[in-house]
């Protein structure tokens, strides 16, 4: 089985675990997280038990698991008590972090103690790792006045997404400065907003996270798990 975590209100998500349905994927929810029957030892990881659906799943016979859940906030939580629901959601986030990071299934993305999806920097951090990977961010500047980064430029004109080692919206260099990039950040998925200028890419922002209900991408991030309609 191919789990996909992903926020009960995530339709795109929901829609893109259907399409792979026979391959045996299945969307896992935070409704799932708070279902009794949970079984997790650190030591023995493979021998634990996930509830998906109602359902128990065998920890040793997942092939993989997508993260699409960057929080646990309390607004995926309506079976609990509203008063609980913070308390909830920080334990369920806690361990989200540990149980993702023991699996030995391969994860897209693995946690960071501050996101489920991978790193969860500040754009500064963010533009460090760009520019040791080959990016401009020249572009971007800090002055003891300013409360926030500022830029040349507005506006965004390219988006591309890297999936393993494969760039879906850059040729060429760029392309290989994004898996640069996502190697850097132990990334597998990795969302990039760059301005395309005449003599080259200007690095703006980078997410760990993916649009599915792009096909291509949706595509890519199925044949790395294994799935096929």
């Amino acid at each position: 089985m191919v789990l996909v975590l992903a926020s009960r209100l995530d339709r795109t998500a929901a829609s893109w675990v259907a399409r792979y349905a026979r391959s045996d994927a299945a969307l896992m929810t935070c409704d799932d997280l708070c279902s009794p029957g949970w079984i997790f030892d650190p030591a023995r990881v493979q021998e634990g038990t996930a509830m998906v659906g109602g359902r128990p799943v065998p920890v040793d016979g997942l092939r993989g698991v997508l993260t699409l859940l960057p929080a646990v906030t309390e607004i995926e939580l309506p079976r609990i008590v509203e008063a609980e629901r913070a308390y909830v959601a920080s334990e369920i986030q806690a361990f989200l972090v540990a149980w993702l990071s023991a699996l030995q299934c391969p994860v897209i993305n693995r946690p960071t103690p501050t996101c489920l999806t991978g790193p969860g920097w500040a754009r500064e951090r963010w533009l460090q790792a760009a520019a040791a990977a080959g990016f401009d961010t020249a572009h971007w500047s800090r002055s003891s006045e300013q409360a926030a980064l500022s830029r040349d430029e507005e506006s965004a004109d390219v988006r591309a997404t890297v999936v393993g080692r494969i760039c879906i919206g850059l040729p060429g260099g760029p392309a290989e400065r994004a898996l640069e990039l996502a190697r850097q950040t132990r990334t597998e998925i990795l969302t990039l907003s760059l301005r395309e200028l005449p003599d080259g890419m200007q690095f703006r922002a980078a997410w760990p996270w993916c649009d599915l209900e792009d096909e291509t991408i949706g595509a890519t991030v199925a044949t790395r798990l294994g799935l096929a309609t």
